[in-house]
């Protein structure tokens, strides 16, 4: 009685290796958009909403209501205590932080796009190698995928030459065993398991943190839990290299911090390394996610994959007649809306980060139910009217701004709302002009209102290279079913344990 539903928590997570896909399954077993469960002993119990329109609403209409919740900031706090995601809205620092970093996450930054379509083109390159030699069998992508949206956005914050990128170190290690007569498959192996160059000290660094923060998400005490965590010797490396790292380049550039030159007096160092690395945590972990899952849901969808290549075929004509890459320019001024739909639809299903978090600050309801004020309140992006068939709720419950707005969105099929299906993001005309409309249906992939996602635009233009560069030079074939496994692990985002891809280069089969 006193460990609550703790236990049952515990038990699924031991079972798919994450916890937070835990909570939209509450809602399922009780039939109820609302529910109420008991996670931490001795604690308030935490509630659940799975219902799009009245999270959306919340999340973008009813500010004074709700505000970041004391979980959402815990989790962060570990690891950036002083960046804004460990922020409520209401405190002064909130505003300053994100004021310093819109420009960075912008896609209108003019560093963004060359070096995204830089390090993409690198990734691709290294595959084009392992399709080489790894004759049709798979191999895991997840790691390179990793480390290539890694490469991404350090070289948007800090610019990265090719002796510190962790593909290109990849990509020559690759090549020096293969001038060598190195052979990466083995007799009997079904999978090719090819080996993993180590990174600069900065990246490990990096990507040692991030695996981390998942006490953030998974533990009932995650503060305290990390501090113990931080106490072990590797743990303490990785933060001390990560501080030496972006104070370096921090101390390279803070003087542009301010317009007339001299630093903000808030702006201490100690605050910019904090929001940096929140930025490069925030930028990387959660595309890697995105991508990892997508490459899967691509592979086991022939028929979207085709449509996919040959409109960027058609979309880039004259670069399929010169037989090169679409250039940063092509991709990026083209409107293509079937690839705007499968980048939407591999957010929606994806839902690399399956709960986002409010606290109410004062007594209120939702769907009638009482609230207190102080309670944590989880709405699941996983869970009902979003990943799986809705649960009515008679509109007169509803909160009166969320009833004005009842026509704004659609809503998802109950016979395909867990399948990846691009078309749902498209409109027809009776010309049969399709037409991409982000408005079809439920989404909440990158929240909403003041706190939603401040890296939303840069990351729909990573999405954007990543999969016409991969669309342009791979064709993903499905795996066998003993490797398309769903087991997950969390760190910011939850991903794939392995994602394996089985490639065959479009100009073979073109």
């Amino acid at each position: 009685l006193i460990l609550g539903d703790l236990p049952d928590l515990i038990k699924h997570q031991k079972q798919t290796g994450e916890q937070r896909r835990w909570f939209a399954l509450q809602n399922q077993k009780f039939n109820s958009p609302v529910c109420q469960v008991f996670i931490r002993p001795f604690g308030k119990p935490r509630v659940i909403l799975s219902d799009f329109r009245e999270a959306h609403d919340i999340l973008s209409k009813r500010l004074k209501d709700f505000d970041r919740s004391d979980r959402a900031r815990e989790a962060f706090a570990g690891i950036i205590p002083h960046q804004m995601l460990s922020y409520q809205t209401v405190d002064p620092k909130f505003k300053k932080h994100r004021e310093l970093m819109r420009d960075l996450m912008s896609p209108n930054n003019q560093v963004s796009a060359p070096e995204i379509y830089s390090k993409v083109n690198t990734l691709v390159m290294l595959w084009h190698e392992k399709c080489l030699h790894a004759a049709e069998l798979p191999f895991d992508g997840k790691t390179d995928i990793q480390r290539a949206t890694l490469d991404v956005i350090t070289a948007v914050s800090f610019g990265l030459d090719d002796k510190n990128s962790a593909t290109r170190r990849q990509l020559d290690d690759m090549l020096s065993r293969s001038t060598a007569g190195v052979k990466f498959t083995q007799p009997g192996k079904t999978i090719v398991d090819f080996p993993i160059h180590p990174l600069t000290a900065e990246l490990d660094a990096t990507l040692t943190i991030v695996e981390s923060s998942a006490v953030g998400f998974s533990s009932p005490i995650p503060r305290w839990h990390y501090w113990i965590l931080s106490q072990f010797p590797y743990l303490k490396n990785a933060a001390r290299v990560r501080e030496e790292w972006t104070r370096c380049e921090i101390d390279k550039a803070v003087k542009g911090v301010s317009k007339d030159g001299s630093e903000n007096a808030w702006a201490t160092r100690s605050a910019l390394e904090f929001m940096l690395f929140g930025f490069i945590i925030a930028g990387h972990d959660t595309t890697a996610a995105t991508l990892s899952w997508g490459v899967r849901y691509i592979a086991d969808c022939p028929r979207a994959q085709e449509k996919l290549r040959s409109l960027l075929q058609n979309a880039f004509s004259t670069a399929l007649a010169e037989h090169r890459q679409p250039t940063i320019d092509e991709i990026t001024g083209s409107s293509i809306p079937y690839l705007d739909a499968v980048i939407q639809e591999t957010l929606r299903l994806s839902a690399v980060l399956p709960i986002v978090s409010r606290e109410a600050m004062v007594d209120t309801t939702i769907l009638g139910y009482a609230i207190p004020k102080g309670t944590s309140v989880f709405f699941t992006l996983n869970g009902p009217s979003l990943m799986k068939p809705a649960i009515k709720v008679p509109e007169a419950i509803r909160s009166e701004s969320s009833q004005r707005t009842k026509d704004r969105y659609g809503e998802w099929r109950a016979e395909d709302v867990e399948q990846f299906v691009p078309e749902r993001w498209i409109d027809v005309d009776d010309e049969g002009v399709e037409t991409y409309n982000a408005m079809k249906g439920p989404f909440l992939t990158f929240g909403s209102g003041p706190r939603g996602c401040f890296g939303r635009r840069l990351a729909y233009l990573q999405l954007r290279i990543f999969w016409v560069l991969l669309m342009w030079n791979f064709e993903f074939l499905p795996v066998d079913a003993e490797l398309r496994t769903q087991d997950a692990v969390e760190h910011v985002g939850v991903e794939p344990c392995e994602s394996y891809n089985k490639e065959l280069h479009v100009d073979k089969i073109c």
